[in-house]
């Protein structure tokens, strides 16, 4: 009994030394130690290829499928920007606001704007005239022969509507009526009718300023009885082009003067009337004549 310790006693003692540093040593896998934790860990060692053989190959790593290219966006298509003043021209998109292009071709020069039209000119010219008011006196009524008398007037809103119509002729015959209109320095006032036989007595165009009203005035004469028709109309000029823009139209009402009509009728056919006259005498003559013979007989 006492043999057998003293045998595991020295043995221990022979093998203690090799077994502690067999603890300390790594593992075959490549493990940590199995004891102590604080020790620096080793590497891992490489994989060795196995062995099959004389007809064995070495495996070779599968290779990666490339990673798709992007599409190209339209910062990478276009390029960079370069930050700096470049002039606009007509025809090529601006990046900035991302605008379409148009169908004109790039040039240094704008293709200039058309000019304005005589209307357009005209319609922007009668937007910026003053205000003012026409006031006119024409007859009721009239008769074939006898002569009657127009007038028209013009001032600006600064001359009250009474005082336009107070120097008007008035009378039981006369209509006296007014309307707005615009005013320009220069103007014309015009009296047309197919059935009358109109005379100026003013000058057709003038100047239309200040406080004071500007007057035109006609005679009129009608041709024939019935209701004829008379237009009276203001003419605006500016820049050399003309608008009628105040327009009135009167019908009056013509009878017939018996003596006017005979004295129409006599100066229209005199010769009708003299050469029957002659016959008539002739013929009397002639009559009385051979009566005369037959008594004497």
């Amino acid at each position: 009994m006492r043999g057998t310790r003293w045998i595991a006693a020295a043995t221990f003692m022979l093998l203690g030394p090799f077994l502690v540093s067999c603890s300390k040593a790594p593992s075959p896998r490549g493990g940590t130690p199995a004891t102590d934790s604080s020790a620096e860990p080793l590497p891992p060692e490489p994989a060795k290829p196995v062995n099959r053989g004389p007809a064995s190959i070495e495996p070779k790593p599968t290779p990666r499928p490339a990673p798709p290219i992007p599409a190209p966006d339209r910062a990478t298509a276009v390029g960079p920007i370069h930050h700096r003043a470049e002039k606009h021209l007509p025809g090529r998109e601006n990046p900035a606001t991302d605008q379409p292009t148009t169908d004109h071709p790039a040039t240094d020069n704008p293709v200039p704007a058309p000019p304005p039209t005589d209307d357009q000119l005209l319609e922007s010219a009668l937007g910026k005239l003053k205000k003012g008011n026409l006031a006119y006196s024409t007859p009721q009524k009239m008769t074939t022969g006898k002569t009657a008398h127009v007038v028209a007037r013009i001032a600006n809103d600064t001359v009250s509507v009474e005082v336009l119509k107070s120097d008007l002729p008035s009378g039981q015959n006369e209509k006296i009526e007014t309307a707005a209109t615009p005013i320009s320095t220069r103007m014309k006032m015009t009296l047309k009718g197919a059935d009358f036989d109109i005379t100026p007595l003013s000058s057709e165009e003038q100047i239309v300023a200040g406080n004071t009203a500007t007057q035109w005035e006609w005679d009129i004469v009608p041709k024939h009885s019935g209701k004829l028709r008379l237009h009276l109309a203001a003419v605006v000029e500016l820049n050399g082009l003309a608008k009628d823009f105040t327009t009135v139209d009167r019908e009056i009402p013509v009878d017939v003067d018996p003596v006017d009509a005979v004295t129409k009728f006599i100066s229209t056919n005199w010769q009708w009337l003299i050469a029957t006259l002659t016959a008539l005498g002739g013929a009397t003559w002639k009559y009385f004549s051979s009566r005369k013979e037959k008594a004497a007989a």
